[in-house]
């Protein structure tokens, strides 16, 4: 309850409603007068946890107020904390509210190019093997014209193994690979499967963006097939 200024009841409280109507193109505003008891129940109005503190064209401080059960907000005030325009037009006793069209809805950022693979990248560690990508460079040598894709193999078992490259594919076409190091039980080796720039010429490859390709672990000591890699999916 509220003092008589601010009482939670007043009784004969008026009511403006406009109702408004377009008949044949002309538009004409009707006005009725209605008694009814206003209540002064509403402390305070959020949004999105935040209080607003509802004000007139004037900066008046206006409260909200319920009748019958329902609770009715001051149109501009609201309008103003939900980012609308509000204006009256009393030729036709129209509340217009409209967006801000100053504030259009940002559009979605450019999404970034996927980042290249960076050297030393671990492409496979398994069987105490460790594979690693140490960078793609151009081979311009009259028998190897190409590219080298570089790898760095640390054998960690007690097993010799070598390496060849089963399947691989650049830019989605499917092309050959020169590879074949073999590395000891407990060593390293730096080695580079060779691209034949012909390789590439016969399916309009340019440009390298990215590679992806298996390789067959294989026991150097009896040749058989032992293993076969992941696919290794490198963006140079």
């Amino acid at each position: 309850m509220k003092t008589i200024q601010k009482a939670k009841y007043v009784a004969l409280g008026v009511i403006i409603a406009l109702i408004i109507s377009a008949l044949a193109g002309t538009a004409f505003a009707a006005i009725r007068t209605a008694q009814a008891t206003l209540e002064y129940s509403v402390n305070a109005i959020t949004l999105d946890g935040k209080t607003i503190e509802p004000k007139d064209a004037n900066g008046n401080k206006v409260e909200p107020f319920t009748i019958d059960g329902t609770t009715y907000l001051p149109v501009r005030a609201i309008s103003g904390a939900l980012g609308l325009g509000v204006d009256w037009d009393s030729a036709t006793g129209t509340v217009k509210l409209t967006s801000n069209a100053a504030s259009p809805t940002p559009a979605p950022p450019t999404p970034a190019p996927p980042a290249s693979t960076p050297s030393g990248t671990v492409l496979y560690n398994k069987n105490n093997i460790v594979i690693k990508y140490m960078g793609l460079v151009q081979n311009n040598s009259s028998y190897s014209k190409g590219y080298d894709l570089k790898l760095h193999i640390e054998n960690n078992s007690d097993i010799g193994y070598m390496f060849q490259v089963e399947n691989m594919y650049i830019n989605g076409y499917k092309v050959y690979g020169i590879f074949s190091p073999r590395v000891a039980a407990g060593q390293s080796s730096n080695d580079s499967i060779t691209i034949f720039q012909s390789y590439l010429d016969e399916n309009s490859i340019t440009k390298i963006n990215d590679v992806e390709l298996t390789l067959n672990i294989i026991n150097n000591d009896d040749w058989s097939k032992t293993f076969k890699s992941d696919i290794f999916t490198i963006k140079p």
